[in-house]
């Protein structure tokens, strides 16, 4: 598809029916599913009640189906002068209007029901929203992509025009940088930070025992008394046995979630962005306009730099609520390939002969009393009563004596004209790079600690986020500070 009219209202695919009733579906089992369990579990409790529950599920039923099909119809798009419009909504009609200059990013994503139904769900990502400002369920990928390339090239364009009936789109040559193998995200995998992974098992299994416990009380607690008694009388190797289970757990896992979140991986660069598509289940396409990228991180662990790997993450203007929202992702390179991304981004390499900034030894003394002190000394009850043996909290204080003097090791800034690269990390490092133009509020902060020690921290505000290079010296606090300020008042560049 070389031509596309986006002046006449248009409905999405009709395949966008079932996509609306499945999804709606999705949605009522997860708010009801602990009643499901119960329904099955106790079934023989509800004999004498089956045709009112057979009943009440197929009025459901004909309600998600009346949903669906209004929904699908009252939901058209089109190109009105400079926005995008989106009509929405049979009970409550809503009506959204995106300028093309507000557009940060056009990109399409596709699930497994999608996938097979052949068509994607285009999403119009903006600055200040806190979820995806405008999102199409179900599009013809040719229609899709011709879509993406006509509001990208719009939105990117000097002068916004309108786009009129049968506009030609826009075809940019492009260079591929990285395409990932199954077996490179395997390995990719192995070399993640395993004990991130271990604590959300811990804490996704903590909250589903929680909600089974308030479902099923009696059950539970005669099951967890259970594994209680087995543990406290196992032998230590069992105990370590048991460890050494949940941390081969930890890994397979770490390895499950790269494949499915990165599989058939390929990162693009064409004339005036990067594009990335990658997804097992849930396949996504991001693009970032050059010009949008607010800040490049990279970053290594000791697992990954035995092996000279890197992770980057590419962030452009997001909601203060969503972090996550507008950040490309690749998952491990080499050196040469960040450097790419740099020249790039950045045209020139200004940091070669720019001297090292280093904080302030006295942080550790913070991060130690954060990190050390306070959680030791908040135990303290816990191995006074022999709930704890006393070697846990005098192990974990020896660790966070480690851990602190390796924080402010690797904590440094470098500046040049017109870049800032700021470093921090513990046993791992990340680099965190952008250009003076971007930041769009500096503050100069010193408390009253800092004070008596000629200290002062200053905390970097951009469209993608904060960062905070702490506990420098006074003086070279409030040069660089108003050097920033100064930088921020004299660019005439658009940080968009």
């Amino acid at each position: 598809m070389n031509k596309i009219d986006l002046t006449t209202p248009m409905r999405q695919s009709p395949k966008g029916l079932l996509l609306i009733l499945v999804m709606s579906l999705q949605k009522m089992i997860r708010a009801f599913w602990p009643m499901l369990i119960i329904y099955f579990w106790k079934n023989e409790q509800f004999v004498e009640y089956q045709l009112e529950i057979f009943a009440g599920i197929g009025i459901l039923v004909v309600l998600l189906v009346a949903h669906a099909i209004l929904y699908y119809l009252n939901f058209k798009f089109h190109v009105e002068k400079d926005s995008f419009i989106l009509r929405k909504g049979y009970l409550r009609k809503q009506e959204l209007n995106i300028p093309f200059e507000r557009i940060q990013s056009v990109n399409y994503k596709a699930n497994v029901l999608q996938r097979l139904l052949k068509v994607v769900s285009l999403e119009i990502d903006t600055a200040g929203s806190v979820k995806k400002e405008l999102k199409i369920m179900a599009l013809e990928m040719d229609f899709a992509e011709a879509l993406k390339n006509a509001l990208n090239n719009t939105a990117s364009s000097e002068e916004t025009k309108e786009l009129t009936e049968d506009a030609p789109i826009k075809k940019e040559s492009s260079k591929k940088l990285i395409k990932l193998q199954l077996g490179e995200l395997i390995k990719i995998g192995l070399l993640q930070n395993h004990l991130q992974m271990a604590l959300i098992i811990l804490a996704f299994g903590w909250q589903f025992y929680n909600e089974l416990a308030d479902t099923f009380k009696e059950e539970v607690s005669q099951v967890s008394g259970q594994v209680n008694e087995q543990v406290l009388q196992s032998s230590l190797l069992v105990i370590i046995f048991m460890c050494l289970l949940f941390l081969a757990i930890s890994v397979v896992a770490s390895v499950i979630k790269i494949i499915v979140k990165f599989f058939e991986f390929e990162f693009t660069k064409t004339e005036a962005s990067f594009q990335m598509q990658a997804g097992l289940l849930n396949r996504k396409n991001l693009i970032i306009p050059f010009k949008k990228i607010q800040e490049l991180s990279w970053g290594t662990n000791p697992l990954k730099k035995a092996f000279s790997l890197f992770s980057i993450k590419i962030k452009q203007a997001n909601s203060q609520f969503d972090k996550n929202k507008s950040i490309m992702e690749i998952p491990g390179c080499e050196k040469h390939t960040l450097n790419q991304l740099q020249e790039v981004i950045f045209s020139e390499d200004e940091f070669l002969i720019d001297r090292q900034y280093k904080i302030s030894r006295k942080f550790f003394w913070r991060i130690l009393l954060a990190m050390g002190c306070l959680p030791v000394l908040i135990s303290l009850p816990l191995y006074i009563f022999n709930v704890v043996h006393f070697t846990i909290p005098v192990v974990w204080f020896a660790f966070s004596i480690c851990a602190s003097w390796l924080a402010v090791e690797k904590r440094s800034f470098r500046m040049s004209e017109n870049q800032l690269i700021i470093s921090k990390g513990m046993f791992g490092q990340d680099w965190k790079q952008l250009e003076l133009y971007k930041i769009q509020v500096v503050d100069f902060r010193q408390s009253i600690f800092q004070k008596r020690s000629g200290l002062a921290s200053i905390q970097i505000y951009t469209a993608s986020g904060s960062t905070t290079i702490p506990f420098i010296a006074e003086n070279l606090a409030k040069e660089l500070h108003k050097y920033l300020v100064y930088k921020i008042q004299a660019t005439e560049k658009s940080w968009m």
